[in-house]
């Protein structure tokens, strides 16, 4: 999904209209699916919380990693 927003977006890319277009159908796919059944909106926004919160466990811990391997470049760099 978060491909087809950067491909509209960034200039570098050639499709700047498909990620356009397939954001907008999917998105209204979702957005009909949710009026025909409104259950599906709580399952749709945990599903959201969970993404979230999963990146950022994955991000903090890399941010950790890179973080702890300066720290050593510069133990290194001053002994």
């Amino acid at each position: 999904m978060m491909r087809f927003f950067v491909n509209s977006i960034h200039p570098g890319f050639q499709s700047n209209w498909s990620g356009l277009i397939g954001f907008g159908i999917m998105s209204l796919l979702i957005g009909i699916l949710i009026v025909l059944v409104p259950e599906i909106l709580v399952a749709f926004i945990a599903s959201l919380f969970l993404i979230i919160g999963i990146f950022s466990i994955f991000l903090g811990w890399k941010i950790r990693n890179i973080f702890k391997e300066r720290q050593e470049i510069r133990i290194k760099i001053n002994e």
